[in-house]
C-alpha cells in the first residue's frame, strides 16, 4: 500500500512540475503583460528525463520480485529517492520528499 502511494506521489509531483506555471515572461511587442509558462514550454521535452527518474525509482519495488528481494528493493528505492531529494533540493528535490518519506515508511514496515 505504501509503495503504491509513494509511486502515486512521485507521478503527481512530476506531473505538477511539468505542467504547473513555473516561470513568467514579459511580452514586449504591444501592451506590456506577463505570460506564465510551465517547464515543458520553457525547457522542452528534455525536462521529462529528470522528472522521470523519481517515478522509476518509486516503481522499482512494484516489480514482481521474491519477498526478500522486494524488501531490499524498498530499502534501495527509499535510499535513492532520499538521495534524489537531497541532491535536487535547490530546484525540484523538495517536491519528491513526500514520496521518499512514504517509501522509507514502506521499507521500515517491511523490515520490521
Amino acid at each position: 500500500m505504501f509503495v503504491k502511494l509513494s509511486f502515486f506521489l512521485a507521478i503527481v509531483a512530476s506531473g505538477g512540475l511539468c505542467l504547473a506555471p513555473t516561470a513568467a515572461t514579459l511580452s514586449t511587442p504591444g501592451p506590456i503583460g506577463t505570460r506564465h509558462v510551465n517547464l515543458l514550454e520553457s525547457q522542452g521535452w528534455s525536462v521529462t528525463i529528470p522528472l522521470a527518474i523519481p517515478i522509476l525509482l518509486a516503481a522499482f519495488p512494484l516489480a514482481p520480485l521474491p519477498e526478500r528481494l522486494n524488501a531490499a528493493a524498498r530499502v534501495v528505492s527509499g535510499t535513492l529517492l532520499s538521495c534524489f531529494v537531497m541532491l535536487g533540493l535547490p530546484s525540484i528535490g523538495i517536491f519528491y520528499a513526500p514520496s521518499a518519506v512514504v517509501m522509507i515508511i514502506a521499507a521500515v514496515r517491511t523490515v520490521w
